[in-house]
């Protein structure tokens, strides 16, 4: 794959080989690829639980919304982290 990047961009990966942070010019711009993912999941994640949290609102609104039997969590929680537990 061949990329055609601007000056700018040419320059500041130069620095950052040359100033040691990176081994060579190819792992700045994975870095940098591997950032942009990070980046791109993390807004995705927060859309959808935007989404999440305008439903539980708009049901809590409406009055369609479940009692909590807090005892009920405790007893899956706990059995939840005795089955993942070493």
């Amino acid at each position: 794959m061949t990329l055609d990047l601007s000056p700018a961009i040419q320059e500041f990966v130069a620095m950052q080989v040359s100033s040691g942070a990176y081994h060579c010019a190819n792992a700045v711009i994975e870095e940098a690829i591997t950032l942009l993912q990070q980046e791109k999941n993390r807004l995705n994640y927060e859309a959808w639980l935007d989404t999440q949290i305008t439903a539980g609102i708009h049901a809590a609104d409406s009055g369609d919304i479940a009692k909590l039997d807090i005892e009920d969590v405790i007893r899956r929680g706990r059995a939840r982290f005795k089955a993942e537990s070493f």
